[in-house]
């Protein structure tokens, strides 16, 4: 599962702090600054979620954009569709795309790399197209 690393957070939170932190946790935190006051495990908790929530929304958005372009075509109002159905399918498909992020539970949802270094989106369904 691809996950920010405490470092990203204590960062977020104190930029440019002097600290170490060696096993990714709130234990292994030697804080070395003596001009900002060192976070508590809570907050960074808080900035770890904000930071992954944030990075699962730029994923998501990335793939609906893309989805979205590669199917710019259909919704011209000139495109050659066989049925007025298949027009509004092809619309209403394309809505569903741009709707993906409302009311998404964030927390269920990972990201991970699959074989060829590519981000994976799991636990999100995206619309399927229409045949």
């Amino acid at each position: 599962m691809l996950e920010m690393k405490y470092m990203h957070a204590i960062l977020n939170l104190r930029p440019n702090a002097l600290f170490s932190v060696i096993e990714n946790n709130y234990d292994s935190l030697e804080w070395l600054d003596t001009e900002q006051t060192k976070p508590t495990k809570s907050e960074i908790d808080s900035e770890l979620l904000r930071i992954n929530d944030e990075l699962k929304l730029v994923e998501i958005r990335t793939k609906r954009n893309e989805l979205l372009i590669n199917t710019d075509k259909y919704s011209l109002t000139d495109y050659p569709h066989a049925t007025d159905e298949i027009r509004q399918d092809w619309l209403t498909y394309r809505q569903d795309l741009r709707n993906i992020t409302n009311n998404l539970d964030l927390s269920v949802i990972t990201l991970e790399f699959d074989s060829l270094n590519n981000i994976q989106i799991n636990n999100l369904t995206f619309p399927n197209a229409p045949a």
